[in-house]
């Protein structure tokens, strides 16, 4: 029987129809693989696309996470002793202070900040240097974006009594949204280092106590109803007694 001839036997237009076959052939696994860089290593394979794309909803911001982002901080802080219907003898040391608020979206008008709580802790001193510590805390129900003021007052039988002057030795300002502290930075103190408002606060802590519920916030004060003196709405614990 005859045998067919092998490949380099074919005639020489069947040999460069092969050839062109085989090349052919080839070609696309080396166009399907980029060369390296030059003195580098080959490209990594790209990652696959994460599940849900662009298209997945961003996750809700936690309540701690919206009150690190809400801009809500002390600017100012001021005291003065303020007489109540004009009467000397009706005069109230009061403590000032204004807050800049920016809102981030949560719910419903996303210009206002919900449940802002103001805490004054005060180190005032009578006219022979004896030290008393005060501590108070408001809570705003929401404070819209731009200023607000928020003031707390020492009575006047306790200042006559003690002998306190109006701007006291130390102080300082907590704040908290949603329940959430906000950073010392955006407080306030007068303390000259952070180790001294440590210390400052520590003592307090021991010692406030002593006097609670004698600092007090403006709406437990006959200046509640102060034209000149406008504050927000507040949470009031006594009202669930």
């Amino acid at each position: 029987m005859k045998t067919s001839p092998s490949v380099p036997h074919l005639r020489p237009l069947a040999r460069s129809v092969f050839l062109v076959f085989a090349v052919a052939s080839v070609l696309p696994l080396f166009a399907a693989t980029p060369p390296p860089a030059s003195g580098g290593t080959p490209p990594a394979p790209a990652a696959p696309a994460a599940s849900g794309g662009a298209d997945k909803p961003a996750a809700p911001m936690t309540a701690a996470a919206r009150a690190a982002a809400t801009g809500v901080e002390v600017v100012g802080v001021h005291f003065a002793a303020v007489a109540y219907g004009g009467s000397s003898a009706n005069t109230w040391n009061e403590a000032e202070i204004e807050l800049n608020v920016k809102a981030t979206a949560t719910k419903g008008d996303s210009r206002f900040v919900s449940r802002v709580k103001v805490t004054l802790i005060l180190l005032a001193e009578n006219q022979t240097g004896v030290p008393y510590y005060y501590r108070a805390s408001a809570e705003a129900v929401a404070l819209m974006e731009g200023r607000s003021k928020v003031r707390f007052y020492l009575p006047p039988e306790v200042v006559r009594r003690d002998t306190l002057r109006a701007e006291p030795k130390l102080y300082a300002v907590d704040l908290a949204v949603e329940g959430k502290a906000m950073l010392p930075a955006r407080a306030a103190s007068n303390a000259s280092t952070p180790a001294a408002r440590a210390d400052f606060l520590k003592k307090a802590e021991a010692s406030a106590s002593l006097n609670d519920g004698i600092l007090v916030p403006q709406y437990l004060t006959p200046f509640a109803w102060d034209n000149e003196r406008p504050a927000p709405a507040f949470v009031r614990p006594d009202s669930l007694r």
